[in-house]
């Protein structure tokens, strides 16, 4: 009996004390077990072109058509037919595609095909230019550069605009004033959220700009068209297509424009409307959230906002399935700046639209309606295991899962 006494008590100090290591992790000793026993903790969930160090882009569609890149297959080639398009011995960093052409990067290198898989064009950076997102319109295409020069490492200082029928050549962006309009009528306790914005009309969008205006600087050469800072400890801009609204020179501070309003994240859990002048602040509930993406739909402006918890239990803006610990959507109405829904979920978001968003955990896809939070479709993933890491692109209407970079299920959002 004492024996029995004696081994209780060990197992209760035990667990106590694993308890008290767990609470710089803001963890319970039991959600750890079940987690670390599910292989959480090895199991990794990303989303294709979210978080500042996503480079992963293998997907593209095109009139109806889907084409994926594969490692195994060393080509881009149609989604439905298997038709090899294009033979690509090395895997391309970005890859992107007009109605017209197909553009993709490799080792400083940006390359023009078109869809019977001619080479059109090429392009090579400085050795110490790194591509951080390529843009496709049907006039430009838009490189985002930063550089090892950069006074900030990974700091995205450098856009350069090319001609997307031919990337030798320079695009065209209308001849403009350096001169920056201020947009931002900010005071009293706004002055704490939202920085001093400018802004310049392209001839494709706009330039945004953050705090220090006065260091952008554009030379128009012969064969580009780069816009860049000097400084960019100062400050930073964001060049924002007037056609999708999605930021060409994406630097997650700006995360839409229109004619009257503009919407910024000056920082982790609250967004600003500034709409001629008048400002709306919304933010997520609680504080331990972290911003992680958005997009836009039709009128809606849908935000994420995720909790990941390292080790130290500081949140951290990625991490494992075991480190992930829930997610919040804001969806703001931009014709009435208003948040109209939020909706709050324990599960991964691969997926967010006006009318659904999507979850993956434990290999099943849930599929939720967004303004009320309900289940209406879930779909389980060919061949998931835990203790791999797997990726979710989206594109167009579909979901693209990988894991380790080879396509393993497809799956309808619609």
């Amino acid at each position: 009996m004492k024996k029995k006494i004696v081994i209780c008590l060990a197992i209760i100090l035990f667990l106590g004390f694993c308890q008290i290591m767990l609470i710089p992790a803001k963890r319970n000793i039991f959600d750890y077990a079940i987690r670390y026993a599910k292989g959480e903790y090895d199991t990794y969930i990303y989303v294709a072109d979210k978080g500042k160090n996503r480079q992963w882009m293998k997907t593209f569609y095109c009139k109806g058509t889907y084409y994926i890149y594969s490692t195994k297959k060393k080509a881009i080639y149609e989604y439905h037919s298997q038709k090899k398009i294009l033979s690509m011995p090395q895997e391309p960093e970005w890859m992107t595609a007009s109605e017209e052409y197909i553009y993709y990067s490799v080792d400083h290198v940006l390359y023009q095909y078109d869809y019977e898989g001619a080479l059109i064009a090429s392009r090579r950076f400085l050795n110490n230019e790194h591509i951080f997102k390529l843009y496709a319109e049907d006039e430009n295409v838009y490189c985002s550069i930063w550089s090892d020069d950069s006074p900030v490492m990974g700091l995205i200082d450098i856009v350069y605009i090319f001609d997307a029928k031919d990337i030798s050549k320079a695009g065209n962006i209308g001849n403009i004033d350096l001169k920056l309009e201020k947009i931002s009528n900010t005071n009293g306790s706004n002055e704490e959220l939202m920085d001093e914005c400018w802004i310049q009309r392209l001839k494709m969008g706009w330039i945004v700009a953050i705090r220090n205006p006065n260091m952008i600087q554009i030379d128009y050469r012969k064969d580009a068209v780069k816009i860049y800072t000097q400084d960019s400890a100062e400050g930073f801009f964001e060049i924002v297509s007037a056609v999708s609204r999605e930021n060409v020179s994406k630097r997650y501070e700006v995360l839409c424009m229109e004619e009257d309003k503009l919407c910024t994240l000056p920082e982790e859990r609250a967004c600003v409307i500034n709409r001629n002048g008048q400002i709306n602040i919304i933010e997520g509930k609680g504080e331990e959230w972290c911003y992680s993406d958005s997009v836009v739909d039709d009128r809606y402006l849908i935000v994420l906002l995720e909790k990941y918890f390292g080790g130290d239990g500081r949140l951290k803006p990625e991490g494992s399935a075991g480190d992930y610990f829930g997610s919040q959507i804001l969806s703001i109405n931009l014709d009435t700046c208003e948040l109209e829904w939020n909706a709050l979920s324990e599960e991964q978001v691969v997926y967010m639209d006006k009318d659904r968003y999507a979850t993956l955990k434990d290999g099943v896809i849930k599929f939720y309606r967004m303004k009320d939070n309900v289940l209406v479709r879930t779909k389980e993933i060919a061949e998931y295991e835990t203790g791999k890491s797997y990726q979710v692109e989206i594109c167009h209407d579909k979901l693209f899962v990988f894991c380790d970079k080879e396509l393993l299920d497809v799956v309808d959002v619609l």
